[in-house]
């Protein structure tokens, strides 16, 4: 462009009153949860600062795990079905949740009880998701801003610790699978994944494809200062991760950028292989080869129907890639994980990685409460009469019902 556009971004300033207001009801709550997304980028160290002063874990959303999981004493992971750690349970125990920069839709997860405060520069978000005792519009650099001048410390560390104690329980848990099992093959996603989020670059750039890929890199990547996650964070569309590391690689040319993706994904846009060939674009494409939409599968399940439609009869990615003038590697067997990880991450070219993993691994919410999942199968009258109520809805001693679900 001759005149390229230049941007500005206003700083919505939020009003005195409902700070002040605010700044009372922690004060008052002894058992607070913050609840943080992409909202805070920019603020996030200040929000870290005022969450470890009123003594509140902080759990975060996906789109939040980029500015909440590194170099932060109070975080307890995320919440939702590609949750992990002790995010669910620490909201769900608190007695206020403050939310911010979130427009968290699953309401599934959200707890009813306890008071909620959500702070978005979008008024037009606000109590859209679930029941609010304060809404306040504003940026979250200019509220939490105000309110390091009017909160004071907290004593009372109790509810924080638990959470903490429990978060490192159940980090140490999902980490079970990290180093593989007693099979040779099929390989373990998790084991997988952990091995890409050790030797990728420390400023690598990671795509994700909508799907299993989701649950796997939210819960085995970490999100360390100078790594960025792109996912379809919004609308959920399949086939991203491939397009999405075209474009970061053509922006970055100097960067890292990894795109993980499933083998359904990477089959609906299997010409834009030709695309990273011809444009000489040194991305590198980890396939969650299982043979098939296994994100579907579990969507199937939660909705008590039987999996149909489901299978892929897959070619060899890498032999494809090959063909196109990518350097294509198959990993098959668990023993060569990280040397087959490192060997195509070094790659000095375009390369695509066949990995054959598991497809009965399975990814389940990080809540779990005994006798969930009864009255699933096909027949079963329970599962007739949950058809009568209202899906998702939170009962007393009960989990949401996609949690039931895919726990069957």
């Amino acid at each position: 462009l001759v005149h390229p556009p230049a941007f500005a971004r206003e700083t919505v300033v939020p009003d005195h009153e409902s700070v002040a207001r605010l700044a009372q009801m922690l004060a008052s709550h002894d058992r607070i949860t913050f609840f943080c997304g992409g909202g805070c980028a920019g603020a996030e160290r200040k929000v870290v600062q005022l969450a470890a002063r009123v003594k509140a874990p902080i759990a975060y959303t996906w789109r939040g795990k980029d500015y909440f999981e590194h170099d932060n004493p109070v975080g307890v992971g995320m919440t939702g079905l590609l949750g992990w750690g002790d995010a669910y349970k620490a909201m769900h125990e608190s007695d206020l949740i403050v939310m911010w920069g979130t427009d968290f839709p699953y309401f599934n997860f959200l707890p009813t009880k306890p008071a909620i405060v959500q702070i978005d520069r979008r008024g037009e978000v606000l109590g859209r998701r679930c029941r609010l005792d304060l809404g306040i519009c504003g940026d979250v650099g200019a509220t939490v801003d105000a309110l390091l001048g009017m909160v004071e410390e907290k004593k009372d560390s109790d509810h924080l610790d638990a959470s903490l104690k429990r978060h490192a329980k159940d980090v140490k848990d999902m980490n079970a699978y990290m180093d593989g099992n007693d099979k040779e093959s099929p390989i373990r996603p998790e084991q997988v994944t952990t091995a890409v989020n050790k030797y990728a670059a420390p400023d690598a750039v990671f795509t994700v494809d909508t799907g299993t890929p989701c649950i796997w890199s939210a819960r085995f990547l970490c999100s360390t200062l100078g790594r960025k996650t792109l996912a379809s964070f919004n609308h959920g569309s399949m086939a991203n991760a491939m397009p999405m590391a075209i474009g970061a690689q053509k922006a970055y040319p100097n960067r890292q950028v990894v795109a993980l993706c499933g083998d359904g994904g990477l089959s609906m846009l299997l010409g834009d292989l030709i695309t990273i060939a011809q444009y000489k674009l040194p991305v590198k494409l980890m396939v969650y080869n299982n043979d098939c939409l296994d994100f579907i599968q579990l969507e199937m399940q939660a909705a008590g129907l039987i999996p149909w439609g489901i299978n892929l009869d897959n070619p060899s990615f890498a032999a494809v890639a090959d063909a196109v003038g990518i350097k294509g590697f198959v990993l098959d067997k668990s023993s060569q994980v990280d040397e087959m990880v490192q060997a195509f991450l070094k790659y000095p070219g375009a390369a695509l990685l066949d990995a054959r993993v598991d497809r009965d691994a399975i990814a389940l919410p990080p809540y779990h409460q005994p006798g969930a999942g009864r009255g699933l199968l096909p027949g079963d009258g329970q599962a007739d009469a949950d058809r009568g109520s209202e899906a998702g809805v939170e009962h007393p001693g009960r989990e949401p019902k996609a949690v039931q679900a895919l726990r069957a």
